[in-house]
């Protein structure tokens, strides 16, 4: 037994034990708490990345079966213009098959005597000058696996993935039309988003709005509004390119509360 302020110093030793075991479990309940907390925040962002990834994957599975359906050659290349995509067209117009165009460079489609300028414009549209490539359609000359020539059209469109730009052309071969050229039509009130590309012949209905980079491969009807390459249907939009509603049978612009109907997919004011 201790005598005299012995007893004090151990009271005041069980205390401080007592007072750090507190503060000790205090912080073990607060680093549980902050573990569980950011256990929470990695699973919802694995959660989106994962939905994220599975809408990529839909989308360029979409592409690639209208790609691969479309009448017109589809070529995507990198920022170093090398080829990462080539549908059916584009190998029974060209004469090579996937395996021969993959990965190699864009401007082996055109005779040699054209490749320099082709290389000139396309690195001004590297270096942030789109020109006249980007969104427009220009004539070109074609070069065969057989080493034939022939005339095309060629619509170029630009597209950002993971931080990298890439770059899809539609070609047509002048010489493989059988009808006369359907004329392409933008109708009153309708909207074109800056770098979208249009195909030859297609018909963009009124008041319609395209998406920014979008790539249109079918007609677009009126009020529509499409997005995607290539572009898809998204929703409708009013006369004042306000985003409808969809109310019962209608839809409604939430800014002028004008009424739509949609009958037999054709939309109308009511």
């Amino acid at each position: 037994m201790l005598r005299g302020g012995g007893t004090e110093r151990v009271r005041v030793g069980i205390t401080d034990v007592r007072r750090t075991r507190g503060e000790l479990a205090r912080h073990r309940d607060r680093l549980g708490e902050l573990v569980a907390e950011r256990t929470h925040e990695l699973t919802h962002e694995l959660e989106e990345r994962a939905r994220a990834e599975a809408t990529l994957r839909e989308s360029e599975e979409r592409f690639r079966q209208v790609a691969q359906s479309a009448q017109e050659a589809i070529v995507s290349v990198d920022s170093r213009a090398r080829i990462t995509f080539w549908n059916a067209s584009a190998q029974r117009i060209f004469g090579h098959d996937f395996e021969e165009a993959l990965g190699k460079p864009f401007f082996r489609l055109a005779p040699e005597r054209h490749r320099a300028e082709q290389i000139a414009r396309f690195d001004k549209v590297i270096s942030g000058d789109p020109a006249d490539l980007i969104g427009n359609t220009v004539e070109a000359t074609g070069l065969r696996k057989d080493g034939g020539e022939f005339p095309m059209e060629v619509s170029f469109s630009q597209w950002t993935l993971g931080g990298e730009s890439f770059y899809t052309a539609i070609m047509r071969a002048v010489t493989e039309r059988k009808h006369a050229p359907r004329p392409t039509l933008v109708q009153s009130g309708a909207t074109l988003g800056a770098n979208c590309t249009v195909v030859c012949g297609i018909t963009i209905g009124a008041y319609a709005l395209v998406g920014a980079g979008s790539v249109v491969t079918k007609d677009v009807p009126a009020y529509g509004m499409v997005y995607g390459v290539p572009s898809r249907l998204t929703g409708w939009v009013s006369e004042e390119g306000i985003v409808l509603r969809a109310d019962g049978d209608d839809f409604v612009c939430p800014e002028t509360d004008k009424r739509y109907r949609l009958t037999e997919e054709v939309l109308a004011p009511v």
